[in-house]
């Protein structure tokens, strides 16, 4: 995974280009349920390492307080919730 956007300002992690809009929709779920073990599950389906899913679910957590559905910064073709 490239370190730069995962490290830092909380950029978006590069390992989320290679995911539908769909798929972070379901990550969003398994986030705010906070059922670590399925996101894992469904992370280790897509390929990702420990290492990617960890750093995602990290990066998930970094949205504004209240803020609905997942953020979206970079998400190709999705604007802003």
């Amino acid at each position: 995974m490239d370190q730069q956007n995962t490290q830092g300002g909380g950029q978006r992690p590069a390992v989320l280009d290679n995911i539908t809009a769909s798929q972070i929709d379901e990550l969003d779920m398994q986030f705010n349920e906070g059922d670590h073990g399925e996101w894992n599950r469904i992370t280790e389906s897509y390929g990702w390492s420990k290492d990617d899913a960890n750093a995602v679910w990290q990066w998930f957590g970094q949205r504004p307080k209240g803020a609905q559905g997942p953020p979206r910064e970079g998400f190709p073709g999705e604007g802003e919730r």
